[in-house]
Formats: structure tokens, sequence, C-alpha cells
């Protein structure tokens, strides 16, 4: 790899490792940090295309509920911030993983109902 890809995937590694630390320390416990670089590196890292495929999807649906878990925590700790409750801690806890899910479902449901997949996600955005 060129010397400038691997500091890219160097900081992409670390940076990965800080938020699912943060996520993990807040939420949940086990969050893979190797699974998102992995698909996003695969087609440079793997020479068979079926594998490739199948590791960069798998990156990109972890990718999408790491972010929606990510967006999701801070509106937690806000939340929590005002109201100090321990059955609401639960429950948001709770919530915040249940919530990421249906949304990364909900989205992956979509766009391979509408073949945008394939074409790009641009192509679902019209």
């Amino acid at each position: 790899m060129p010397a400038r890809l691997n500091r890219f995937a160097l900081t992409v590694t670390v940076l990965s490792a800080v938020l699912h630390a943060y996520i993990g320390w807040r939420l949940l416990p086990a969050l893979s940090t190797l699974l998102i670089p992995l698909g996003m590196f695969a087609r440079f890292l793997i020479r068979r295309h079926a594998l490739a495929d199948l590791l960069a999807w798998a990156g990109s649906l972890t990718m999408g509920l790491f972010s929606s878990v990510l967006v999701l925590t801070p509106l937690r700790d806000v939340v929590l911030v005002f109201v100090s409750s321990p059955p609401l801690a639960t429950a948001t806890a709770l919530l915040v993983p249940s919530m990421a899910l249906l949304i990364t479902v909900t989205s992956t449901t979509r766009t391979l109902r509408h073949g945008c997949w394939s074409s790009g996600a641009w192509a679902c955005m019209a």
C-alpha cells in the first residue's frame, strides 16, 4: 500500500477505536473496531472479488449501525443530564441500540428494495 493510504488507514482505525471505546464505555460492551476499516479497504487487501464485496457490505452495515449509535448516544447523555433517573438511564441504554438497529435495518431494506446498492447511494436520494 502507498504511504499515504497507510497513514489514512491508521488514522481511520485509531479514530474508529476511540469512538468505539466511547460508545462501549457509555452503552455497549463490545463493538467491532476492525470490521469498518476492513470493509473500507477490503478491495485493496483481498484478491477474491466475492469475499471483498461481502466484507465491504458487512463493513458498510456496521458503519451505518455505528453512526446511528454515535448520534443517539450523545443525545441520550444530554437527556440524562437534564433528567437524572435510574429507570430512564436503563430504558435509554436499551433504546439507543434498538433504535440504531431499527434505523440500520430500515435503511438497508430501502436500499436493497430500490436497487441503490449497485447503482450508488446518490441514486436513492431522488
